[in-house]
């Protein structure tokens, strides 16, 4: 305790005779600094103190080294205890409160007498005063013979004297007193013993009787409680199980009635007919779940994973004539499947169709002409190849993998076995449809492929006899062709330089005579199985000719046709039928077979069409022609064509001259009920639709300028009927007029695109932002994005980042009835000079420089621009997510404001150098001093120059490890003209491109002349560890063989996306070496997607077989990989 006015320590006691606490003050002792109290100092406040005590512990005095007791007397400071002092025993007052009971205590203290020593007699000289001494006037009979006598002795009350006690006898009287009283409690103590053992032992035994009476007592009450609790469960499981048995005859029923049901659906769904434009992809496919490898584990580490798998769909379609012992049953078909992407979404979308297609495989189903075996026969996986792991796995774990996906699903859709799940179903089956054509092409979006240019599950396309769609494996397949037959197509297709994809059945070719094209046709026909043909007639056929075209055509049963009529320009061959000549090519549209008709070149085809024999085609349902020819005559033959063409869905329509698409338009809606899609483009403005139910639900125009829309165009503009305009060139300020009036007219225009250089980036965004405001003042505006591109409409990238012209890039997306917008742009500067404060760039980044999410100025952002771009985003702020720019045409304070763009940027925004040209004089000095001050914000670096060794070693004296660019994800190196890489820089560029942190080793400091090189050669710049690198470019570098394998071995390949090592002496050794580096995809994370190899050694050799072989084995590890050769 510390006295707070005088900050001295105080030690705190308590005493029995007094309440208040008791504050002594300690000391210290000035040898070895520890405090204690002294012992006199104690006594002076309680005189009879004996000594202390800390709890039930009495507290030593202090001992010196030798164990002796210092002196003065002292016990040691205890602080925060509160301490007992122990006083010295009262004796007079102690006896007198005990009484008579303790005489013989009392006596011996009154006396003299101490627990420890005797006490010796009192001196007559000091005390004279007699003394009165308790005495005890007992009569101690013997008990022994007569135990009733004890009794008396105990009801007994003990008599006491005080008797005068002279002090020249003290001995004596003394020892007579001690004396009676150990015989009297002998005697008492000999008489009591035994009554008492007996009285205790019949206590005892009452006790434990009584005790096994209420133990049995209790123990036949709970016996009495287990019997009726028995009973009441054995009535309660009696009444469960009647409940479920009958639950079980009703989910029996139940079952059987879903059965009913799905088997009723699934035959819907396998009954249903496709054609060809309807069946881009294989319909019939299952979901299992997936082994999860430790890539995936990775990668998704929260996620359930699953695999699809596409079936054959075999039947009595696939059955050939001859005796072949080849089963016809859907089976999976012959691949390891696809990974499900995003399987949440895919769920979403396909769940009940995938749920019908499980139970489909389960219970097995009979329907047109297709036949599923229970999965109990196991023959839905006949076919696979024996000894592949997965197959092997897939073989005996079938029926428990199709059980825990329809598990899943029905936990997905909340069907438990609580739930009304036959409700459930039975509404979702019955409201099950078979996916359309649009829905299969979303299909691939949620498949991770690894089959790239193949069809998906390895299928082939095939057509039946009555033109129905189907997807079958090879040996399906080749049952029902003839292996010679195509074999001489290919031969056939190969000798006219075409093209064969026998998976899905298209052929695209040339024949220039008719006699080649009697050869194609023969093996067309004898071949079967192709399904699309686009065809180039090389010759100017004559009538006679495009009949016997027409007839193999119908023949081979091709579904969709699209034929190049450029060469059939001259009728002087066949003046006679000129006005009938192309009635054979129009009259395949009611052949009962072609779904699809593309017309290619034909300049006036309906003024060559003479009243031909056509016959309604419900099967006909794609249409598009060129023609040159607008004329009334063209267009009432056009209109007697859809007279023949009730099934229509899609019409395209492109005309080289003044053609009025509005009647053109009037005509196609009025007969053509079922059209989906219709595109009218007269060369400088197409309009686009959508339709439904005779409906326009979509309408684009797109336009190469404002300029060239024609009043026809502007009346189809006045329906209102426009959703989207796209316009390719910029407008001008004449334009803006016509600009202004569009806006307006549409008043279902939502999405606004226009191509524009940066001269008018700024007038026209201003321009579609304050006009949006005024309709909206006026009424409303449906206008919900702005895109400002480049022109002819190209998409912002970096692919090509070299060229003339200055890329201002923005997206607006303005919130609904209000003016309030989001904004963010992506500028390019490809300029040659440096940007001016008066620039139009300057004037843009003034009023929108807050959204610039991304900024490429490799060589002309300069001073005036960063401090006009700081400026706007110190104001409004910065979405900055990449800002590339050369800081050599920088001075410090424009490289000060892009940092402070960079770091005031709300996103991890990105900065990237570009320092070129570093073999130039004073490059390398001040390149040194920008990397050593703004290094650690870089995160990408790119060095180029003419001879490396002239100018790397310097750097990398300066800049020997990853530490000294913490942020770095990107890096380039390259050589101007290809030469060898500095031998001793290679331990610079492995620590550049490494995970882990390595340290150059310099011998002699870099000879500069800047001393602003914040680091000095052969220091680290920091103690933390780089990550590894997203995208690594080495050009036009020659590596030793012992090199090379360093730098691969090197690479981290669980970080890098990017590696490019154009024209570089990358050879078959290295690429093998690289493919070998390369984890497994069901291993190891594997994030690499680009290898960009062009003008290597490797894509120079004579021999491209070894190339080949090894970017097939390079596919086989990394599937998505995209290699630049």
């Amino acid at each position: 305790m510390t006295n707070k006015s005088t900050d001295q320590l105080v030690q705190q006691f308590q005493c029995r005779s007094t309440t208040e606490p008791i504050y002594i003050p300690a000391i210290v002792d000035a040898r070895t600094d520890q405090y204690f109290v002294l012992w006199s100092d104690i006594q002076d406040v309680v005189e009879d103190a004996k000594s202390v005590k800390n709890g039930k512990l009495t507290v030593p005095f202090m001992k010196d080294d030798g164990l002796k007791k210092i002196e003065p007397l002292r016990i040691a400071y205890h602080p925060g205890v509160v301490l007992e002092i122990v006083e010295k025993t009262n004796h007079r007052s102690e006896a007198a409160e005990k009484g008579p009971s303790f005489m013989d205590d009392t006596t011996r203290e009154s006396t003299g007498h101490d627990n420890d020593k005797p006490t010796e007699p009192p001196n007559e000289a000091t005390d004279a005063t007699p003394s009165f001494h308790t005495a005890v006037s007992l009569s101690i009979p013997n008990t022994n013979n007569d135990p009733t006598l004890v009794k008396p002795l105990m009801e007994k009350p003990r008599e006491t004297q005080l008797v005068p006690c002279a002090y020249n006898h003290p001995h004596n009287a003394y020892e007579s007193i001690m004396l009676g009283q150990e015989m009297q409690a002998a005697s008492i103590k000999e008489s009591m013993g035994v009554h008492f053992n007996h009285l205790q032992a019949d206590m005892s035994k009452s006790n434990e009787l009584q005790a096994q009476v209420l133990t049995m007592q209790q123990q036949m009450e709970q016996t009495t409680k287990e019997l009726l609790e028995k009973q009441q469960e054995m009535q309660e499981m009696q009444a469960k199980m009647n409940e479920k048995q009958d639950r079980a005859l009703q989910m029996q029923e139940q079952a059987l009635d879903r059965l009913a049901v799905i088997q009723h659906r699934v035959q819907a769904l396998l009954v249903q007919t496709y054609e060809l434009h309807e069946y881009p992809i294989p319909r019939l496919f299952i979901v299992l779940p997936k082994v999860v490898q430790r890539r995936d584990r990775l990668m998704k580490p929260f996620a359930q994973q699953f695999r699809l798998y596409f079936l054959c769909e075999c039947g009595t379609h696939t059955m050939p004539n001859d005796d072949s012992k080849t089963t016809h049953d859907i089976h999976l078909a012959k691949h390891d499947g696809y990974d499900l992407d995003k399987p949440t979404e895919f769920f979403d979308k396909y769940g009940t169709y995938i749920l019908a297609m499980m139970y489909m495989i389960k219970y097995g189903i009979v329907a047109a002409g297709l036949a599923v075996p229970p999965l109990a026969s196991l023959k839905v996986v006949d076919g696979f190849v024996e000894g592949q792991k997965h197959v092997d796995d897939l073989r005996k774990n079938i029926a428990p993998l199709v059980d825990d996906t329809i598990k899943y699903l029905q936990a997905v859709k909340g069907n438990t076995a609580d739930d009304d799940t036959l409700t459930v179903e039975h509404a979702e089956f019955n409201k099950l449809e078979a996916l359309e054509g649009a829905d299969l092409r979303q299909l691939q979006y949620y498949l991770k492929f690894k089959d790239q240019g193949r069809v998906l599950g390895n299928l082939y396309r095939i057509t039946t006899l009555e033109g129905h769609v189907k997807w079958v494996c090879f040996d399906h397949y080749r049952a029902n062709y003839h292996e010679s037959a195509i074999q001489k197509l290919q031969e056939v297709v190969e000798l006219n330089k075409g093209r064969y994809i026998e998976e899905i059945g298209r052929i695209e070719i040339k024949v220039e005579t008719n006699m080649q094209a009697k050869q194609f046709y023969d093996a067309l026909i004898n071949a079967r199985g192709i399904q699309e043909l686009e065809i180039t007639l090389g010759w100017d056929a004559t009538l006679d000719e495009l009949r016997t075209f027409a007839k193999a055509i119908t023949t081979a049963n091709v579904i969709r046709l699209t034929v190049d009529g450029t060469h059939l320009q001259r009728p002087t061959r066949d003046l006679v039928n000129r006005s009938r000549r192309f009635n054979p090519i129009l009259q395949l549209a009611s052949n009962a077979r072609i779904q699809s008709l593309h017309l290619k070149g034909f300049d006036d085809f309906f003024n060559r069409v003479s009243n031909p024999t056509l016959t309604p085609s419900h099967k006909f349902r794609e249409f598009s022609m060129s023609s040159n020819d607008s004329r009334d005559r063209i267009i009432k033959a056009f209109d007697s064509f859809l007279d023949y063409c009730p099934s229509m869905t899609t019409v395209e329509l492109k005309f080289y001259d003044e053609h009025p698409i509005t009647r053109t338009m009037d005509v196609i809606l009025d007969k053509l009920q079922k059209l989906e899609s219709l595109k009218i483009d007269h060369g400088e403005v197409s309009f686009t639709s959508k339709l439904s139910g005779r409906r326009i639900c979509d309408m684009t125009m797109t336009t190469n300028r404002l300029s060239d829309i024609r009043p026809d165009d502007f009346r189809v503009i006045q329906q209102g009927e426009l959703t989207q305009v796209a316009i390719k060139y910029t407008p001008s300020e004449v334009d803006e007029v016509q600009l202004v009036k569009i806006i307006g007219c549409s008043r279902r225009l939502s999405v606004l695109r226009i191509g524009c250089q940066e001269s008018r980036c700024l007038a026209i965004t201003s321009l579609i932002v304050s006009e949006r405001a005024k309709l909206l003042k006026r009424g409303s505006c449906q206008l919900r994005t702005f895109e400002l591109m480049e022109e002819e409409l190209l998409p912002f990238g970096e692919r090509h980042p070299f060229t003339d012209k200055t890329h201002i890039h923005s997206s607006l997306s303005f919130t609904e009835g209000s003016p309030d917008f989001e904004m963010r742009t992506w500028i390019r500067l490809c300029k040659k000079a440096l940007i001016k404060k008066d620039d139009p760039v300057c004037d843009f980044v003034r009023e929108f420089g807050w959204s610039i999410v991304q900024f490429r100025g490799p060589y002309t952002f300069s001073d005036p621009l960063a401090e006009v771009l700081g400026d706007i985003t110190n104001k409004r702020g910065s979405q900055f997510e990449k800002l590339v720019v050369n800081p050599i045409s920088l001075t410090e304070s424009g490289l000060d404001h892009v940092v402070k763009i960079v770091e005031g940027s709300s996103s991890s925004a990105a900065l990237e150098f570009l320092l070129g040209g570093m073999e130039k004089s004073g490059r390398i000095e001040k390149s040194q001093a920008l990397l050593g001050h703004y290094g650690r914000t870089l995160s990408r670096l790119s060095l180029s120059g003419m001879i490396l060794e002239s100018w790397l070693p310097e750097i990398a004296l300066s800049f020997p490890t990853r530490d000294c660019f913490p942020k770095l994800t990107g890096l380039v190196v390259s050589q101007y003209s290809k030469g060898p890489f500095p031998s001793d820089c290679l331990p610079w560029i492995l620590a550049m491109i490494t995970t882990s942190s390595r340290t150059l080793e310099v011998t002699s400091p870099s000879p500069t002349s800047s001393g602003d090189v914040v680091v000095s050669p052969g220091s680290t710049c920091s103690d933390s560890e780089a990550g590894g690198l997203v995208s690594v470019e080495l050009e036009g570098i020659v590596f030793e063989d012992e090199e090379w394998e360093e730098v691969l071995k090197a690479f981290d390949f669980s970080s890098l996306q990017v590696l490019a090592l154009v024209n570089s002496n990358f050879t078959e050794k290295q690429f093998q070496l690289l493919i070998d580096l390369i984890p497994d995809d069901e291993t190891e994370m594997t994030r690499l997607k680009v290898l960009d190899i062009r003008q290597t050694d490797i894509v120079k050799t004579a021999d491209p077989q070894p190339l080949k072989e090894l970017l097939g084995k390079l596919q086989e590890k990394v599937s998505s990989i995209e290699i630049l050769k």
